[in-house]
């Protein structure tokens, strides 16, 4: 027996023949989603913020967007040498002067009475 429906035709001593067949008491059967009917629009949805934050996220690094970078500081100094001392021209040398990235230092080499080859720092804030 199936449900409660044939237990009360049972036990009134009736029949299924003389009630006829009905539907009372049966579940429909569930429609089965194939995998093709997938709502695709979240994963659209996704792959569209996928490829807008990778292109943000391109020109944020590449500086095309965002705050323009800052203008590059202009440095005037002079330089008074020590007596006996002069600046190293040497070409196979760093140079004769360099400026810190902070822009806050100047280190120049320069040639003693000697002939030492000596590093000078000169502190730009003061």
């Amino acid at each position: 027996m199936r449900d409660i429906g044939e237990v009360r035709v049972a036990l009134e001593g009736t029949t299924s023949s003389s009630i006829g067949l009905s539907m009372v008491g049966e579940l429909p059967l569930a429609e089965s989603t194939p995998a093709s009917r997938v709502n695709p629009l979240p994963w659209v949805a996704a792959g569209i913020l996928t490829i807008a934050l990778g292109a943000v996220s391109f020109l944020a690094m590449t500086g095309m967007i965002g705050p323009p970078p800052a203008a590059p500081t202009l440095v005037q100094s002079s330089l008074i040498l020590p007596p006996g001392v002069q600046m190293n021209l040497n070409p196979a040398a760093p140079g004769p002067v360099a400026v810190s990235p902070d822009s806050h230092f100047l280190a120049f080499s320069a040639v003693d009475s000697l002939g030492q080859v000596l590093l000078y720092v000169r502190d730009l804030r003061q």
